[in-house]
C-alpha cells in the first residue's frame, strides 16, 4: 500500500459521522466563517468539504438550503457571488459557542432554582411540535409533561424567550425551587436519558484519544470531525449542574478531551482553511 492510500484509511475512517454536506457546511460556518467574518467563495466551500467527503451538486444544496433557513447571505464583491452569515446566523452562533462551551464545566455553580416553560401547542401541528422540541431540547430543556419544559441552566430561558416571541405561542416561563414534595434527582433521571449520554460520551474519548493527523489535510479533516461531533451534545446533554450528576460523570474527561484536541489541532487546521480559500481566489 502507497503511503498516500496509508493516509486516506484513517482519514476515511474520521468522515464516517459526517452524515450530511448541510451538517458539515454549519460545522464549517461555526468553526472558521463565524470566528473570522470574511465573505467566502463557492469554491472554497466546494475545496472544503470535498476534502470531508462530498460531492459538487450536494454542497451547492446544502449552500442553497442555508441559505433558505436564513443562516447565509450573498454578498456581491466585484463580478463575484460571496456567502456571509446573516444575523440570524451569528445570533444562533452566538447561543451555540455560549452553549457548548458551557457543557461540563466543573466551575458551574448551581442556587438550586429551575427554569420551567409552559408552551401550547396543538397536537396536530406536527410542524411546530418539531421545533419546540429541536430547540429547547438543545437549550437544555426537557419535557416533564405534554405542555411543561423544565432546565437547570439560567441561560436557557433566553433562548426560550426568543423562541415564544418568534413563534408567537400562548406560554409563560416559570423560575422555582425544589420543594418538600417528591424526589427531584428521580425527576432529573426520568427527563433526561444519563446513562446515554454518558455511552455517547465515552464512545467520543475512545474515538479521538486514537486520532493522529498527519499532514495538513487530516489535521483539516481531523478538527472538522471533532468539531462536528461535539455539536451533537447539546442536543442530548443537558449540562446539569454537578449535583445533578452521577459520580465520574463521562463529559468531564470528554471536554477535557475536546478542548486539548481543539487547541491541538485548530491552527494547522486553519492554515489550511486560508489556503483552500486563496486556491479558490486563484491566489496560489
Amino acid at each position: 500500500m502507497s503511503v498516500e492510500a496509508e493516509l486516506q484509511v484513517p482519514r476515511q475512517q474520521w468522515l464516517n459521522h459526517m452524515d450530511s454536506a448541510r451538517s458539515a457546511l454549519v460545522t464549517l460556518l461555526a468553526t472558521y466563517v463565524y470566528p473570522d467574518p470574511k465573505p467566502v467563495s463557492t469554491a472554497a466551500f466546494v475545496h472544503a468539504l470535498g476534502l470531508l467527503g462530498f460531492n459538487e451538486k450536494a454542497i451547492r444544496q446544502a449552500l442553497i438550503r442555508i441559505r433558505t433557513s436564513g443562516l447565509l447571505n450573498t454578498v456581491k464583491v466585484g463580478r463575484r457571488s460571496l456567502w456571509e452569515l446573516s444575523s440570524t446566523g451569528y445570533q444562533l452562533m452566538d447561543e451555540g459557542m455560549h452553549r457548548l462551551e458551557s457543557l461540563n464545566r466543573e466551575d458551574r455553580a448551581w442556587d438550586g432554582r429551575m427554569y420551567l416553560v409552559s408552551v401550547d401547542v396543538p397536537q396536530r401541528d406536527r410542524a411546530i411540535r418539531h421545533t419546540i422540541t429541536t430547540r429547547l431540547g438543545w437549550a437544555g430543556y426537557a419535557s416533564i409533561a405534554p405542555t411543561l419544559w423544565v432546565s437547570t441552566n439560567p441561560a436557557a430561558e433566553q433562548v426560550a424567550q426568543r423562541l415564544m416571541a418568534e413563534l408567537e405561542l400562548p406560554s409563560f416561563s416559570l423560575v422555582a425551587e425544589h420543594g418538600a414534595i417528591g424526589d427531584i434527582h428521580r425527576v432529573i433521571r426520568d427527563a433526561w436519558d444519563l446513562p446515554g449520554v454518558a455511552v455517547e460520551y465515552r464512545t467520543f474519548i475512545d474515538e479521538f484519544s486514537s486520532m493522529q493527523p498527519r499532514n495538513p489535510d487530516d489535521y483539516f479533516v481531523a478538527r472538522a470531525q471533532i468539531g462536528h461531533q461535539w455539536r451533537r451534545f447539546p442536543f442530548i446533554d443537558p449540562g446539569l449542574p454537578r449535583e445533578m450528576l452521577p459520580k465520574n460523570w463521562a463529559g468531564v474527561p470528554a471536554s477535557k478531551l475536546y478542548r486539548k484536541l481543539r487547541g491541538r489541532w485548530h491552527g494547522p487546521a486553519s492554515e489550511r482553511w486560508s489556503e483552500l480559500n486563496l486556491a479558490a481566489d486563484g491566489k496560489i
